[in-house]
């Protein structure tokens, strides 16, 4: 058994708090893909559905932790009493707004109850304000960008990111290891893979990073 300590940060909250979850297991499970230089695969099509708690508004955008569990119902992923590990992947997902960048916050996915403990997590969850979005499942199937931001509480569709929508050439843009995911199509049907590394961008195409990346460093054991 391994313990997890995880510092909770919100905007709302001024204070740092200590969370202990505890999780299981050593090994890592099977990827859904072991080649994260691969072109990006879809599923769909998966319209936003309506969720409890979900931003629509402008910055900042925290973990929305009040109606999480009500969400994962909503989307058919379950609130775990500990990590999966039958699948057992990461992400790097970078946020920008107008060429700047957004954090990802720390503690998505992690079912925070007005005691400050931690009753649940979901299969998706974050660990620091890294960026570096965990998948660990005890059920092997596809998870996709939009579970991530349902998780985390959040609108993305093709036309929308929060509460800036689409007008003339300040569009939402995603990108996969370097790839546009073509204009127009659903940014929340690609699905999960080993080591990708994902920008979800809202703005001018000259907001955008004059070198999108296509790999990220991730550390030992992930």
């Amino acid at each position: 058994m391994r313990r997890l300590t995880l510092l909770i940060a919100t905007a709302a909250v001024a204070a740092v708090v200590a969370v202990a979850v505890v999780a299981s297991g050593a090994a890592q499970g099977a990827a859904l893909s072991a080649d994260a230089s691969a072109v990006a695969r879809v599923v769909g099509p998966a319209d936003p559905p309506r969720l409890d708690g979900l931003e629509t508004g402008p910055l900042p955008w925290p973990a929305e932790w009040p109606h999480l569990a009500q969400r994962l119902r909503a989307i058919g992923l379950p609130a775990l009493a500990e990590e999966g590990q039958l699948v057992h992947i990461h992400q790097h997902l970078e946020v920008r707004v107008d060429g700047r960048p957004v954090v990802v916050p720390i503690g998505l996915g992690f079912g925070i109850g007005s005691d400050d403990q931690v009753h649940f997590i979901s299969p998706i969850h974050t660990h620091d304000v890294d960026g570096i979005i965990h998948v660990e499942s005890p059920l092997r199937r596809d998870f996709t960008l939009g579970d991530v931001f349902d998780v985390w509480g959040l609108r993305l569709s093709s036309t929308c990111l929060g509460g800036h929508c689409n007008r003339g050439d300040a569009q939402v843009r995603v990108y996969v290891n370097g790839r546009p995911v073509r204009p127009g199509s659903d940014p929340r049907v690609v699905v999960l893979a080993r080591q990708q590394q994902i920008l979800v961008s809202f703005g001018t195409a000259r907001q955008l990073p004059a070198r999108i990346a296509k790999t990220f460093a991730f550390g030992r054991g992930l």
